[in-house]
């Protein structure tokens, strides 16, 4: 009678049946479970009813019960799981120990193991074949689990001679190991002594189990030296030899060395083949474990320059080492140098066969890297030797490859013109695109004359493309109208104007666009050739043949155009292939565009359109007014954690305006704050006979003066629709730029921003909204050398007002900051508090009263601090708290994993990085969140991405920076953060 237990079980199995197996498969599981249940005859089995998954097994091993209280189901399911083709397939690789472990978990699972093993017995399976079949390579991985590991090492000790004889090298190991390192005694070991290093019959693979064993035995004893080297003389495999020699060697330094050299002269002048010289055991490394560095790769001339330097002063025959490196895929350059030096302009015939092999395999970046590598060193003998490697792989199938061996080939100038013009007029259009690329690449008269003549008959694109990069400073002179028509009628000509490039982009439908100079209507051809070209562009960029023709559009009056442009880009999918719509938009835009382009960016990272969302910040920044600027700015902040892409593309796109206009990414940003038509610190108007003037107060919100400096919260009743309506829009724009500025005054105040003294009274005296800001702030004044000379106070009527309460001017020379509490005397700190808090004013942000943290002495030569790890915080309240201290993810590893978290210091060239090391992970933030070591690194050293494993691991990298060469206000900034971090640490 079945207990319910079990009723449960077999109704649970039987559903999995149902869900998994093929019809074919189902009545044999179903008869399985039949027997299961009620015994009586067990359904043959049949490889073709079904082939047994790790889970189909696993689920069946689940019907067991415990040990203990096995009945006569679990004495069936055993049955079943020790027939032969069964038990085979459950010993397979590691499924023997997951079986194993799931049956042995409880403390009375040594009992159990044998009570198992004599069911096994009865099944056929004797003690010794168990033991053999736990004992496999796989056997060191699973080790944990000391029930099993204590039945092996009883049954391993109680029939010694057997496990000798068995040929198992993984038992043989094991009892060498067991009997020299657990109990000190070499007892059992001797009595067997002769059967241990007499030559097996056991296949290579297992070789280097039997070099473990012995390691072992010379670890014990030096005495088993005599025994190796009888070995040796036996051993007839040149691989296996080779490893002897090196066990001797590292046993007895310099006493065998000698012997190595001969062993691989003999094994390269063999008639093995060059197969079994190229692999032989190359693959097996055991110095992880024990720390046998020296049998890593044989053999190990061509990965050493040292040992091959040696080795040819020993046995000095290019043809032998022909025989070993023409087998080879990829030699390191100081290997190849060696033979360079031997061998001169004989060694051309050994690298161009290194490049023939790797080219055999898929150019990954590593093949690359070494291709790259080998072309260069080939290009310092002379040409005529190996000219035919360029001839032939220019021709090859793969663009990746025609290209590089363009690069390569176009280093020798003239001398390559001739096959590059070759190329140029095969009738293959790829082929075509490499000679371009050869003869652009080259930057020669002649070269640019070819290009030239063969551009405007070219009807392949790509291979155009690439002329034109080619003759890119003849194109960008030809810039007048005419230029721009002439261009057009060759496209014309070539068949790339007869239709639009999709219907919703056919250029009669689009407002009208005009040329600046004479203010005409672009024609439908010229709007069609602009599209084609700008459908050539790589990201948002303008065409090399299409810059000249946008900058002859009238600007001024193409707003419609743009939109409606934009608009239809938007309405019909939004392509990533017609993102030159953007481009134009940007462009040409007003800000009718600007708005639109702006509620994209947020539709699309809400859509998760990423890309698409980054291709529209960078059309924003195109379009270049300050509206668009402040946008760029706000996605710059906005997705600085959360979709990071975008907020990248910002600041990148930001910093390219800035560059172009030739100032700082930092004085942009001060540009693109409005005065909003202000004059100074107010806006006058009049309704009326009065006037009445709007100002900015303390709290950022418009307020308003009547003639009599009576002050009113709101705007007089009177006054025009229009003008309250502009009023209302720019408190609603206060609010976000104020969003904007505290965030980068914070910044700025970490990483001590100075202006010069001019720039900073225009910028914060005279803005209406930078004005509260320096009314809320205590500033200092340094010298050239960056030196604090005093600080001050910016009152409401703009005197400025230091420390003893007098009224300064600022000299030119000076250099103005907001003051860091570092640089403060407590005494100094107590005063401007009490001053602002005397005058009503809150600070901005945390500046007098934030936390100063100095490095202590004792720190200076500190490179990972391990003050802070194992402080456990909850994992919303990490991130959450990571994101508002501006610290930003790491790496996302393995299972989703977070890494790591880093804050860039970009103007000190510093990051911080702090090691994650909870259960955390991208979307699951249930466990608590592990801190690891801190530690800062030259900015841009790490890299940070998915499966990116880059952080330093120890003190000896050299991308580490000392903590007393951390700045002291970036290391004080850290340690608050991970001050506050620790504060709410989960309570164990």
């Amino acid at each position: 009678m079945l207990t319910s237990h079990r009723i449960q079980q077999f109704i649970a199995f039987e559903r999995k049946t149902r869900i998994f197996q093929l019809s074919a498969e189902e009545q044999y599981f179903l008869d399985l479970i039949k027997f299961f249940k009620e015994g009586g005859d067990k359904p043959s089995y049949s490889s073709s009813h079904m082939g047994y998954t790790t889970y189909q097994l696993d689920d069946i091993v689940g019907l067991l019960n415990p040990l203990p209280i096995w009945d006569e189901v679990d004495d069936r399911i055993l049955s079943f799981l020790t027939e032969k083709n069964i038990w085979s397939n459950i010993r397979y690789y590691s499924r023997l120990y997951r079986f194993l472990n799931k049956l042995f978990e409880e403390e009375s699972s040594h009992n159990n193991i044998y009570l198992f093993w004599s069911k096994l017995e009865a099944s056929g399976i004797s003690k010794i074949d168990f033991v053999n079949d736990l004992l496999t390579p796989s056997w060191e991985n699973y080790t944990q689990n000391l029930f099993l590991n204590n039945f092996v090492v009883e049954n391993v000790l109680a029939e010694p001679e057997k496990i000798v004889k068995s040929g198992n090298m993984m038992l043989l190991k094991y009892l060498v190991d067991y009997e020299i390192n657990r109990k000190n005694t070499s007892s059992v070991v001797d009595l067997f002594i002769d059967d241990i290093f007499e030559e097996s019959d056991v296949k290579s693979k297992y070789f280097f189990h039997e070099i473990r064993a012995f390691s072992f035995l010379l670890r014990s004893d030096l005495k088993y030296e005599i025994f190796i080297i009888k070995r040796l003389e036996k051993q007839k495999n040149f691989y296996s030899k080779l490893l002897l020699i090196k066990l001797l060697e590292y046993h007895f330094p310099g006493k065998y060395s000698h012997l190595i050299f001969d062993i691989i002269h003999q094994l390269l002048i063999s008639e093995r083949t060059i197969k079994e010289i190229s692999f032989g055991i190359n693959s097996y490394d055991f110095s992880e474990e024990y720390q046998y560095s020296l049998f890593k790769s044989i053999p190990f001339i061509d990965k050493s320059a040292e040992y091959l330097s040696d080795f040819l002063d020993k046995y000095d025959n290019l043809e032998m080492i022909k025989k070993l490196f023409f087998t080879k895929h990829f030699v390191g350059i100081d290997v190849l140098q060696v033979i360079i030096e031997k061998y001169g302009e004989e060694s051309v015939e050994i690298i161009v066969q290194l490049i023939n092999n790797l080219i055999e395999w898929t150019l990954d970046d590593y093949r690359i890297k070494a291709l790259k590598s080998y072309l260069t060193i080939l290009t310092t003998f002379k040409i005529s030797t190996y000219k035919n490697i360029y001839i032939n792989y220019l021709s090859h199938n793969s663009k990746k490859l025609r290209d590089i061996m363009a690069v390569s080939y176009s280093s020798f100038g003239e001398y390559a013109i001739e096959e590059a013009e070759n190329l140029l007029r095969h009738k293959k259009a790829d082929l075509r695109q490499t000679g371009a690329l050869l003869l652009s690449l080259i930057k020669s008269e002649k070269a640019q004359e070819i290009l030239t003549n063969f551009i405007d008959t070219e009807k392949n694109d790509d291979t155009r493309d690439t002329m034109l990069e080619g003759i890119l400073t003849i194109i960008s002179n030809q810039n007048t109208r005419e230029d721009i028509l002439h261009r057009v009628q060759k496209a014309k000509e070539r068949g790339k104007l007869e239709t639009p490039l999709e219907k919703w982009l056919d250029e009669s439908k689009l407002p009208p666009i005009y040329w600046k100079d004479a203010n005409q209507i672009i024609d439908n051809d010229t709007l069609r050739f602009l599209f084609y070209r700008m459908g050539r562009a790589k990201d948002i960029r303008m065409d090399i043949e299409a810059k000249a023709l946008i900058m002859l559009i009238d600007r001024a009056s193409s707003g419609a155009f743009a939109k409606g442009l934009v608009k239809a880009y938007f309405e019909n999918g939004a392509e990533a292939k017609y993102k030159f719509c953007l481009t134009l938009g940007g462009l040409l835009g007003d800000d009718d565009v600007i708005n639109l382009l702006r509620q994209k960016v947020i539709e699309f990272a809400e859509t998760s359109r990423g890309k698409m969302a980054e291709y529209t910040v960078k059309s924003l920044a195109l379009q270049g007014s300050t509206k668009a600027l402040r946008a760029v700015e706000f996605f710059s902040r906005k997705y600085k954690a959360k979709h990071k892409n975008i907020g990248a593309a910002a600041n990148e796109s930001f910093i390219i305006v800035a560059e172009e206009l030739g100032i700082s990414p930092y004085d942009l940003a001060d540009s693109i704050i409005p005065n909003f038509g202000f004059d100074g610190l107010f806006r006058r108007f009049e309704i009326g006979d009065e006037s009445y003037r709007a100002f900015i107060n303390t709290d950022f919100k418009i307020m308003f003066l009547n003639e009599d400096n009576k002050l009113l919260k709101s705007p007089p009743k009177d006054i025009n629709k229009e003008l309250a309506e502009e009023l209302k829009e720019i408190s609603k724009e206060i609010k976000d730029i104020v969003k904007s500025q505290s965030n980068r005054l914070e910044q700025y105040l970490i990483i001590q921003r100075k202006w010069s003294s001019e720039k900073w009274q225009s910028f914060f005296l005279e803005n209406p909204i930078m004005f509260v800001y320096a009314v809320r702030l205590i500033w200092g004044a340094y010298n050239s050398s960056g030196e604090l000379l005093f600080t001050f106070r910016c009152e409401q009527d703009q005197t400025l007002i230091n420390e003893e309460g007098d009224e300064i001017a600022l000299l030119p020379t000076l250099q103005i900051g907001m003051v860091h509490p570092i640089s403060l005397s407590s005494q100094s700190i107590d005063f401007w508090s009490s001053s602002l808090y005397d005058a009503n004013l809150q600070p901005i942000f945390p500046q007098l009263n934030r936390m100063v943290v100095s490095l202590k002495e004792q720190d200076c030569s500190l490179k990972m601090s391990e003050e802070f790890s194992d402080v456990a915080i909850g994992g919303y309240a990490f991130v959450n708290k990571m994101d508002k201290l501006g610290w930003v993810r790491g790496s996302v590893v393995d299972a989703g994993g977070i890494s790591s978290y880093y804050k860039d210091f970009s103007e000190a060239g510093i990051t911080a990085i702090i090691i994650q090391k909870g259960m955390i992970s991208v979307g699951y933030l249930e466990e608590n969140a592990e801190l690891g070591s801190l530690m800062f690194v030259h900015k841009g050293k790490v890299a940070f991405g998915s499966y990116v494993y880059d952080e330093p691991e120890n003190i000896h990298d050299t991308r580490l920076i000392d903590f007393g060469n951390v700045p002291p206000i970036v290391y004080s900034e850290v340690m608050a953060d991970m001050i506050s971090l620790k504060a709410i640490q989960v309570q164990s």
